[in-house]
């Protein structure tokens, strides 16, 4: 970088400022403990000399929080699966979107709220809805806050695979030929409408399926419970 005096003065990498990335990771998807996993991975190649990674977990009934077990220890092979938990430690993550960058606060046991710190950009380890369908990218872009992968449209279709393939398809691109099951108007306990001129059963994409209570089986596929989507299972 060039000084004022016009002398030229090499920048190293102890002089750059850090940025604040606060990593999402676990969510209210069945991918729960994959996405656990895969933020150690995460946090353990990033470089912390550039990088200030802020870990934030989100519990499966969709609580954010600061300061709960440390998700690089988070491993497959553990004797459970990991799973983000309120801590006597943790904090509860608050937002206001209308700071920005500066709107990531926390409450303390007390009642009070404090600033997290500025978070430069969001790095969303999150798998399946309320992660990769657009709603969490929705809700960065209302925050004006950078965040890495996809944005709402792109995310929202891709996990939708009926209009992934409306989409593929309206560009000319050619796709695998498939069926799109509504829900609501399958009879399941007969299976009838469900799997007609399929020819051997398949497994649909489980985070676009909408069910509650236990997982039905329509001729031997089985439709994972996620609690949200549209009511179709795209094959």
């Amino acid at each position: 970088m060039t000084c004022g005096d016009g002398n030229v003065v090499k920048e190293t990498r102890s002089d750059m400022v850090r940025k604040r990335v606060a990593v999402l990771y676990g969510g209210r998807a069945d991918e729960h403990s994959i996405s656990c996993v895969s933020t150690a991975g995460v946090l353990g190649a990033m470089d912390r000399e550039r990088f200030d990674p802020v870990p934030v977990g989100i519990t499966k009934d969709g609580r954010w929080i600061v300061g709960g077990d440390d998700p690089r220890g988070f491993r497959l092979d553990a004797d459970a699966l990991p799973t983000v938990e309120r801590t006597a430690r943790s904090r509860d993550v608050v937002l206001d979107p209308s700071r920005g960058g500066d709107g990531f606060l926390v409450r303390n046991p007390d009642g009070t709220v404090e600033s997290l710190g500025h978070i430069d950009v969001v790095f969303p380890v999150l798998h399946g809805p309320y992660g990769e369908d657009g709603t969490v990218q929705g809700l960065l872009e209302m925050m004006s806050v950078p965040y890495v992968g996809c944005g709402v449209l792109t995310s929202a279709v891709c996990m939708d695979k009926h209009y992934t393939k409306l989409v593929l398809s309206s560009a000319g691109i050619p796709v695998a030929p498939g069926i799109t099951v509504d829900m609501r108007r399958v009879d399941l306990a007969s299976g009838q409408g469900a799997t007609r001129g399929i020819a051997m059963p398949s497994m649909p994409w489980a985070s676009t399926v909408f069910w509650r209570g236990s997982m039905p089986r329509v001729f031997g596929t089985r439709f994972s419970s996620s609690r949200r989507g549209r009511g179709r299972a795209s094959a």
